[in-house]
């Protein structure tokens, strides 16, 4: 009873708890069936082979990373504003690194959108098209600059310490799925049937080809979208008051939208269940660490 009662006072307990168990419950069916989920969803036709990818996968593909990427953006731009109003030697070294990474994010997604929509005409992405990308993504960083810098001090100086907690954990997020990708070398569905031609050389999750060059565990579409659990962190106390249910409303939409890109990353044949799960699974504990770290300095 009194392991229950500390549930009911401790909701992120439960949420943690929830998540840990839909994760086990998931990986043990990933572990067993994680070819078979694939091969259903993509609808895999294995005398030629092939896959067949619906549109708006494809489309959530190309547009799936914007919203953790902007999120990155604006954490380092706020950063990079107050670094810019300290009068020492080595701020200059500081706005450089941080307005360098924001422009990374927004280039990124500029970069794979493009290079999305021009696979989805069926052409190869080349250097030509920086001639494309280079200055959307110059536009943009502008823009974003110029609605950083036009915030009041105010917000600016509330934005800024939750901005530092929320840009480590993506940065720690990042970190994790790259560090992944490189160590498992996992092939990716869409890749066996278009470059190999062979489903058979497919790999469970537990066995790793370290710097194989293939990139599929885990996935980081998923991981950016449940990254987004993070953007409550930004929320001042006028929000919360005039929108009560503003984090929980989040939270919903969040969740919803992850299961949806991760659904959408095994139908294009980018990922397996596996790949997804523990892509979220690793940015759900950036999220929850950032939220305690937040609680931590907003109650010291």
């Amino acid at each position: 009873m009194k392991f229950l009662n500390s549930l009911k006072k401790n909701p992120r307990a439960i949420i943690c708890i929830v998540f840990a168990f839909v994760f086990v419950i998931g990986m043990v069916f990933a572990t067993i069936f994680d070819l078979k989920i694939s091969a259903s969803l993509t609808r895999l036709d294995e005398s030629v082979p092939s896959i067949t990818v619906p549109i708006f996968a494809l489309i959530v593909e190309i547009i799936g990373e914007w919203p953790s990427n902007i999120l990155g953006a604006f954490c380092a731009a706020v950063v990079m504003r107050a670094f810019i109003k300290v009068k020492k030697p080595w701020n200059y070294v500081g706005v450089a690194v941080l307005g360098a990474v924001s422009v990374y994010f927004v280039y990124s997604s500029v970069e794979a959108s493009v290079e999305g929509i021009v696979e989805l005409a069926d052409k190869a992405f080349s250097s030509a098209h920086l001639l494309i990308v280079i200055p959307i993504a110059v536009i943009l960083s502008f823009a974003l600059f110029i609605g950083v810098f036009m915030l009041s001090e105010k917000t600016a100086k509330r934005l800024l310490v939750p901005c530092i907690v929320c840009g480590a954990m993506l940065a720690l997020m990042f970190v994790g799925i790259q560090a992944g990708k490189l160590l498992w070398g996992r092939i990716r569905m869409r890749q066996l049937v278009a470059e190999f031609g062979d489903v058979s050389l497919f790999t469970p999750w537990y066995k790793l080809q370290p710097f194989s060059g293939y990139r599929s565990f885990p996935s980081g579409h998923t991981a950016n979208a449940v990254s987004l659990g993070l953007l409550p962190l930004l929320f001042g106390s006028s929000i919360e008051k005039k929108f009560p249910y503003a984090k929980k409303a989040t939270y919903i939409a969040v969740a919803v939208w992850s299961a949806f890109m991760a659904l959408t990353r095994i139908l294009v044949g980018a990922h397996f269940l596996s790949d997804v799960l523990c892509g979220a699974a690793i940015a759900f504990v950036c999220v929850i660490l950032g939220h305690y770290f937040m609680d931590k300095i907003r109650n010291s």
